[in-house]
């Protein structure tokens, strides 16, 4: 900070200089005062902060709305795992569906049971396929 303000004083008085020799030869006059004004003026601004930018990876909630108005719905994706599976909604409990963004695609999670098997679809949410699937026997 002591460098930046020895600069600025160095920078004012050289200017100052230059100026007295041009004022001088037009008449004009230049005092000291003139130039502690401008040295304290410089000393009492307060630091400027550098600028940031936030800069994200992760869609906007707007592009992420405009997927899911462009997908093929829970509704879908639930059936494409039940058929999938050769199982009715109502033979199953637990089921689960959730939309989720996961390594740039948008797919949608279908988790359910059905006796002690538990089925686990990732189903992309734009094409309806099946991204993968595992099929869990509990003991």
């Amino acid at each position: 900070m002591k460098k930046l303000l020895v600069l600025a004083l160095v920078l004012v008085l050289t200017f100052t200089i230059a100026g007295c020799s041009t004022n001088a030869q037009s008449g004009a006059n230049l005092d000291i005062a003139d130039v502690t004004e401008t040295v304290t003026a410089i000393e009492t601004q307060p630091p400027t902060q550098p600028k940031t930018e936030e800069v994200t990876t992760a869609p906007t909630q707007a592009q992420t709305q405009a997927k899911k108005d462009e997908n093929i719905g829970e509704k879908k994706a639930k059936s494409i795992a039940l058929k999938h599976a050769g199982l009715k909604e109502s033979e199953v409990s637990g089921l689960y569906v959730e939309l989720d963004y996961d390594d740039g695609v948008l797919r949608y999670e279908v988790d359910f049971r059905q006796g002690q098997i538990e089925y686990d679809y990732d189903i992309d949410a734009k094409t309806g396929d099946i991204l993968s699937y595992d099929k869990d026997y509990d003991d």
